[in-house]
């Protein structure tokens, strides 16, 4: 017994000193972004009164331009990803037709594929398309590389429902379309909604892409604003924290409204490391 509760206690140990280590710098993040300079020579990780509030005032004047432009593109991203997905999922795992086993093999084979090996390639096809500096340069590619993720794991699902919920409803007069709206999308949700999550995550933090196929400034994403605001404020730390909390927020809201979903989602096995 003595034995249990000493490895017990160790796990806990153990895990409470992973936890502080992984929240510590969040929670000094917030700090700072509430300390002038003054405070932060004084006290760089402690919380100081009072509260300098007017680092956000001054952080939301620079970043919110570039807020505004990463929620759009991650948005339209999600829902095209998501959609291109679902109807090609669909289709490979409702239908039998020609190369179809072929065609799905080699479209898994793009997942194993390191994804700055196509980046030359993409930056020539958006290039010659006409779409850089444009949103459409971002979106595009965000789209064609999220999609053959999604595309695998939903194909996996939905070939795993079970055939007697698909005749019945066949005998009731359903077509494909109805079947796959209103029974498979439904039955998906919590699958979708990880993928909606993981899609919008990755598209959120890319920076190496908008800093090639993007040359003005009205069209950067918070990843790349935040670099010239780090450029501005690199001496004041404060606003420049405080523009690193307001860039977090909307995937900390995401987060915190689909968390249940996402959780369920990855317990049900849809998404396998």
């Amino acid at each position: 017994m003595v034995r249990v509760r000493t490895g017990k206690l160790g796990r806990v140990v153990v895990l409470t000193i992973l936890a502080i280590l992984t929240i510590a710098p969040f929670v000094i993040t917030i700090f700072i972004s509430f300390k002038t300079e003054r405070q932060f020579i004084q006290n760089p990780f402690g919380l100081s009164w009072p509260l300098n509030l007017a680092n956000y005032s001054i952080a939301w004047g620079e970043v919110k331009k570039y807020l505004f432009n990463s929620i759009f593109v991650c948005t339209i991203t999600c829902i095209g990803a998501l959609t291109t997905a679902v109807l090609a999922a669909y289709s490979f795992a409702r239908f039998e037709f020609w190369l179809d086993k072929l065609l799905f093999y080699i479209l898994m084979f793009l997942i194993m594929l390191p994804p700055i090996m196509s980046l030359v390639p993409r930056f020539l096809m958006v290039k010659r398309l006409g779409l850089l500096n444009t949103y459409g340069g971002l979106i595009l590619p965000f789209m064609s590389g999220s999609q053959v993720t999604a595309m695998f794991i939903l194909r996996s699902f939905f070939a795993g429902i079970h055939d007697s919920i698909f005749d019945a409803a066949e005998l009731d007069g359903a077509s494909e379309f109805q079947i796959m709206t209103k029974i498979v999308l439904p039955l998906s949700a919590p699958v979708l909604w990880t993928l909606a999550i993981m899609n919008i995550m990755t598209s959120w933090n890319n920076i190496l892409w908008p800093l090639i196929t993007l040359s003005s400034r009205k069209l950067y994403p918070v990843t790349v604003g935040l670099m010239f605001f780090q450029g501005q404020y690199a001496v004041q730390r404060g606003p420049l924290m405080a523009g690193y909390v307001i860039s977090s927020i909307p995937l900390v809201i995401l987060f915190v409204c689909a968390s249940k979903s996402f959780i369920r989602g990855l317990s049900s096995g849809a998404v396998k490391m």
